[in-house]
């Protein structure tokens, strides 16, 4: 017998089965015994799916992605408008009755479209109303309130209340009526400081 101690050799940790298909019988030569992983192609999915994420969140940016600098101006420390910027609104109120009578002339009452016409209409008076008033005076912030109702020889009161400086903030206010219908179309202004 030999003087040399014996070296242990290491023991497969798994004894493999031939007939089962879950089990990797690839080896990977040199004579070791060494266990295998037990799922094939498991790991490539996953780098396939972290491949993508990380090409999709790379290519993501865009134009609409850049954010530009606001432009900021100076304060002109007005505290009140130009007399030539003051809002009139004697001046606005034929141009309202145009596009209230524009667009309601040969409508009949329908209490269902109502709703909607009111939103229509208010968006066509703001429209006007900037038009109207862009270059003259800039810094007024508009309000369209629209009231339409069925025209029954019924009386109806309508008022508004507002906190608000008498100098600088008006309204320009317009009553359309036609044989079925009557609307109510009001406009405020407010001087933006």
């Amino acid at each position: 017998m030999s003087d040399k101690p014996t070296v242990p050799q290491r023991r497969p940790s798994i004894s493999f089965q031939e007939d089962s298909p879950q089990i990797n019988k690839q080896h990977t030569g040199g004579g070791s015994d060494r266990r295998q992983s037990m799922w094939q192609g498991a790991r490539k999915s996953i780098y396939s799916r972290r491949l993508s994420q990380a090409m999709s969140y790379g290519s993501r940016k865009s134009s609409q992605d850049i954010i530009y600098p606001k432009i900021r101006l100076q304060n002109t420390y007005r505290m009140e408008p130009n007399e030539d910027e003051t809002f009139k609104a004697h001046k606005l109120e034929p141009k309202l009755y145009e596009t209230l009578e524009s667009l309601l002339k040969n409508r009949v009452y329908d209490a269902n479209k109502c709703a909607l016409w009111s939103k229509e209409i208010s968006q066509e008076i703001l429209k006007e109303a900037k038009y109207q008033m862009n270059s003259s005076s800039p810094r007024y912030k508009i309000v369209a309130h629209v009231i339409i109702g069925e025209a029954k020889n019924q009386d109806i009161r309508f008022g508004s209340r507002c906190l608000w400086d008498n100098n600088l903030d008006n309204v320009a206010s317009v009553v359309y009526k036609n044989n079925g219908l009557y609307a109510v179309a009001t406009l405020f202004a407010i001087y933006f400081e």
